[in-house]
């Protein structure tokens, strides 16, 4: 795995010693035998042991779908749950594709469900995807791409399509969320919290979210930060 440390990035190795405590050389590997792989992605062999995360070289390339080059990728709480051994891979939905369903608790490479990269004529473009989302390259479902502004680092944008569009089919979609109406949001330091936070100030609600013991109350000429054990009594529902 790349290891990003002091500004500048390297890789943890494993090095042998002699009795010395010197290092030792490590055999010369004849290219010959190193491979190309059309296409990798990074999964965990062991779940539940971080260190067994490796590239792997994907099987084969999905019937559906536009392919996308990765540059940045993200992880998220899914993610996490999957290599920790916390998240079964059984309890999945499937994804659809083309109207067919697509088992997901047999498919390999399961990490990754948001990247920021080119399509084929170079275009930047951020998008989410079912799986594999850490790889070399994706097939991804033009729906659920989206351009990259201009003034955004592809870094940047690698981070916000799966928690916005979270947001905004649980507040719009399904919430049908009004202006002036009050809004209760857990957690609103994280990424959900935080785009729920934006979304919900650009249609002019008041929002009460809770930080770190804190219930903080934005509206869109100020902010007040209140204790939580204060406060509590002065919260009404919407």
């Amino acid at each position: 795995m790349n290891i990003f440390k002091n500004g500048r990035w390297g890789s943890y190795r494993h090095q042998l010693l002699n009795e010395g405590n010197h290092y030792t050389s490590i055999p010369f590997f004849p290219e010959k035998f190193f491979t190309t792989p059309t296409n990798a992605c990074v999964d965990v062999l062991t779940p539940g042991d971080f260190s067994s995360l490796q590239w792997i070289q994907s099987s084969s390339d999905p019937k559906s779908g536009e392919k996308y080059a990765v540059r940045y990728s993200s992880l998220n709480f899914r993610d996490v749950m999957l290599a920790s051994g916390k998240l079964p891979r059984g309890s999945l939905p499937g994804k659809i594709i083309n109207f067919a369903v697509e088992d997901l608790a047999h498919k390999e490479c399961l990490i990754g469900m948001e990247f920021a990269g080119h399509n084929s004529e170079g275009k930047r473009v951020m998008g989410i995807v079912g799986s594999q989302g850490l790889a070399y390259h994706i097939f991804g479902e033009p729906c659920f791409l989206f351009d990259v502004p201009q003034s955004w680092t592809l870094e940047d944008a690698a981070t916000v399509p799966l928690v916005y569009c979270s947001v905004f089919y649980a507040l719009v979609v399904r919430g049908q969320v009004k202006a002036g109406e009050s809004i209760l949001i857990h957690s609103g330091s994280g990424g959900v919290g935080q785009a729920a936070i934006a979304v919900a100030l650009s249609y002019g609600c008041k929002i009460y979210t809770t930080v770190g013991g804190y219930i903080v109350i934005f509206t869109l000429l100020n902010t007040i930060e209140k204790p939580a054990k204060t406060c509590q009594s002065t919260i009404t529902p919407p």
